[in-house]
């Protein structure tokens, strides 16, 4: 191969070095090839599918072997340090919330929760990824509580507003939702799934297993991405010739959709200069490197 292939001198030598028997590259690819029956079935975005998952965690009905401390988790971490919340995480988090009903969707609200023993209603809306329309949060707990008054019932109603990243509710309703966020969620699920590990099923294990991989890698609390980012990035310092032409003659490869599949990686072929341009979560431009 001619030495004068590309403007970065990349050689035959320096493709091989990058592609054949490449230990950080097979690890790479390792990581890329993990099955995930959620991402698979392209979930892992879909706030509609991410509430279903979460409905079901939160029922102390179903099969997950959790009983309510999910559920009573989920409500006191969201209660914790509020001033404007209209019960305590403690009283949550110590009461008996096993006849609690979760329905989905009812009048449009993502989960809604009721306790008839406790006399409380919890209305979640759930943004993965798109953001609060203007006075949808408010209108959910007026029609909620609009319910409540028809049915000739009673109850003491709380709103949640579960985020993907630190956002809090509009403000006409910051004092009427308390703020919850997807690492928060992270953590309390690792949390039930040791505590309760002999009570789970090993099918739900490993479906609960796949889904805190997908929020670690949506949250960034995935070791497992920074490992491997931390690897990218040493493999392009180590083989920058090389990944520099890839980019430069073949930004549509697989080696390039794969990053920016799993990496959220944004890449943009710039001016021979600046080689190109890695943005998105990791923020990253791959000319800095060198």
């Amino acid at each position: 191969m001619n030495e004068d292939i590309d403007p970065y001198n990349a050689t035959q030598n320096d493709l091989e070095a990058l592609f054949v028997n490449n230990p950080d590259l097979d690890c790479i690819s390792a990581y890329l090839d993990r099955f995930n029956p959620i991402r698979v079935m392209r979930m892992q975005a879909m706030e509609i599918r991410h509430s279903a998952i979460l409905a079901w965690l939160l029922d102390p009905t179903e099969n997950h072997g959790f009983d309510d401390e999910f559920l009573r988790a989920f409500l006191a971490q969201s209660l914790v340090g509020s001033k404007t919340a209209a019960l305590s995480a403690l009283k949550v988090s110590q009461s008996d919330l096993r006849d609690a009903e979760i329905q989905r969707e009812k009048r449009n609200m993502d989960i809604f929760i009721v306790s008839p023993s406790r006399g409380w209603a919890f209305i979640i809306e759930n943004k993965f990824h798109s953001k609060q329309s203007e006075r949808q949060l408010s209108k959910y707990l007026e029609r909620a509580k609009k319910d409540a008054t028809d049915a000739g019932q009673t109850f003491v109603h709380q709103g949640i507003f579960l985020t993907l990243h630190e956002e809090a509710a509009n403000a006409d309703a910051a004092d009427q939702y308390v703020s919850l966020r997807y690492s928060d969620v992270c953590e309390i699920l690792a949390s039930v799934m040791t505590a309760k590990e002999g009570r789970m099923g090993a099918e739900v294990k490993q479906f609960l297993e796949h889904y805190l991989d997908i929020i670690r890698e949506a949250t960034d609390m995935s070791d497992d991405q920074k490992a491997m980012a931390d690897l990218a990035r040493q493999l392009y310092r180590s083989h920058k010739k090389a990944l520099d032409f890839i980019m430069e003659h073949g930004v549509s490869t697989e080696f390039m959709l794969a990053a920016e599949t799993v990496f959220h990686w944004v890449v943009k072929p710039v001016s021979h200069g600046s080689a190109v341009k890695i943005g998105g979560l990791a923020s990253l431009s791959f000319a800095g490197f060198s």
